[in-house]
């Protein structure tokens, strides 16, 4: 008969900056595997005190030398068969800034790598992913500032909406062929969207008809407001909202080519 069992270990998620660019530690295991120092807590501990304990063990860097990131707890789960049974295992992360440090991983790695973002998402696992996802909007939340969004309604051939981010100097661009997602009820129900021509700033306010070639058809503003870029990278976007219609957090997400998917989630 198959059991299913539950397993909590907590980590530290470390990063260091390394000029302009921000890396985050990866340990890998005998397999070639990517891993993130963690474990349980023993008896006493609390989840804090169970992270930097398994951090020290496994990276030989000790508590003095972090400035631990106030306020970050993100918790992951991924679940895995161990004979008949199926193991939930759940593992907490912190979050902790480090200077120049020496790494010495354990017996039981096999070295370790420094990683940026767009490094790591290639490498990693999708648990993983999330955590530095999430990470990255949290070092970032305070720090960027909001820039213009626009959705277009365009009844061209066939009625799409444009979503439009402000983006170093440009708007960049996607064709949306369904209304985008606007409440609760669409969260996590992801929109095709495909990425067309970046437009210039000034198109951000247009509306009206667009007599002829490409395009044509009556273009008129369906939502509007402004925006903080969390996360940017080639192939995937995490930014909050605040629109009249879109309000919350959203992710763009390549999947093939031009196509992405668009995403609300909170």
């Amino acid at each position: 008969m198959q059991q299913k069992r539950q397993e909590h270990s907590f980590g530290v998620l470390i990063y260091k900056h390394f000029g302009n660019l921000k890396k985050f530690l990866f340990l890998k295991n005998p397999r070639g595997f990517l891993d993130l120092p963690k474990g349980h807590a023993n008896i006493g501990e609390n989840e804090l005190q169970a992270a930097l304990r398994e951090l020290r063990e496994e990276t030989s860097i000790e508590q003095e030398q972090l400035s631990i990131e106030q306020g970050f707890r993100y918790t992951i789960a991924y679940f895995f068969r161990q004979g008949k049974n199926v193991v939930k295992k759940l593992a907490t992360f912190y979050m902790a800034r480090v200077g120049d440090v020496q790494v010495k991983t354990s017996f039981e790695h096999a070295g370790f790598e420094w990683l940026t973002l767009d490094e790591a998402l290639k490498k990693c696992f999708k648990t993983q992913a999330e955590l530095l996802k999430a990470a990255q909007a949290f070092l970032n939340k305070d720090k960027v500032l909001e820039k213009t969004f626009v959705i277009q309604e365009h009844h061209a051939r066939k009625l799409h909406y444009d979503l439009r981010l402000e983006h170093e100097g440009v708007l960049k661009s996607w064709a949306v062929p369904k209304q985008p997602p606007t409440s609760i009820e669409d969260r996590d129900k992801p929109r095709l969207a495909v990425q067309v021509e970046d437009h210039a700033l000034e198109y951000a306010s247009f509306e009206g008809v667009i007599p002829e070639g490409y395009g044509k058809g009556l273009v008129k503003i369906w939502d509007r407001g402004v925006y903080k870029p969390l996360i940017i990278s080639n192939d995937y976007w995490f930014f909050q909202v605040k629109g009249l219609k879109l309000s919350g957090l959203y992710t763009l997400q390549r999947y093939k080519d031009d196509n992405w998917l668009l995403v609300k989630h909170f």
